[in-house]
């Protein structure tokens, strides 16, 4: 991967007139070079990672209970192995993935997926080999590891500014984004459909080799 991006600056603000949100280029440029892999990490972390191969990695911001009972049936009808971060920053009231996982789910999906709370160590899990897809809000931290580290991303945009990043991210050549319905709300089947696009499909091949 050898491409060069422009740097923007949020100092622009938000235009009420508009009610659009203004970015500012900035002078220097950033070079985006992808494929930076180093094994080292907790030894038990590098455990869950290792003992499956062609992982995803998940970590998304969910809105409410309906959205995050998507995800996992998304995550269950793609057949791919996967770590995913479960995050309720949105609702405080959710807590607990017992709580809001559909019945009996951690159990089917044991033997290929690992579910963890709240928090995990994002970037020693993108820099590991087995990692081959990185499912994530397109947020800028997210962005920057996933190049960094060289793993194409499965767009899945909450924010309005991550709508934006994601489709960049598209045309760049660098990742893939979930389609959502005419009404904004995300489908399990989408979900899956991206994530195999990406993990089995030819198209994932050519992304994980430029």
């Amino acid at each position: 991967m050898d491409m060069k991006l422009k740097l923007w600056s949020w100092a622009g603000g938000f235009s009420a007139e508009t009610g659009l949100f203004v970015f500012l280029e900035m002078a220097a440029a950033v070079w985006v070079v992808g494929g930076v892999r180093d094994p080292t990490m907790g030894v038990d972390w590098r455990l869950l990672v290792v003992f499956m191969v062609s992982r995803v990695f998940v970590v998304v911001s969910v809105v409410n209970k309906e959205e995050i009972e998507e995800i996992a049936r998304g995550l269950e009808l793609s057949n791919v192995n996967f770590i995913w971060v479960v995050n309720f920053s949105f609702d405080e009231k959710i807590s607990g993935s017992d709580k809001i996982l559909p019945e009996g789910y951690i159990e089917r999906v044991k033997e290929r997926g690992m579910i963890v709370a709240k928090w995990a160590p994002q970037a020693k899990i993108l820099r590991h080999s087995n990692i081959g897809g990185f499912l994530n809000h397109c947020g800028s931290n997210s962005i920057l590891e996933s190049l960094y580290f060289g793993v194409p991303l499965i767009a899945m945009p909450v924010l309005v500014d991550q709508f934006i990043a994601a489709r960049y991210m598209v045309e760049l050549g660098v990742g893939l984004e979930v389609k959502r319905e005419e009404n904004g709300k995300v489908k399990a089947e989408e979900i899956a459909k991206a994530i195999k696009n990406l993990m089995v499909e030819k198209k994932g091949e050519e992304l994980r080799d430029r």
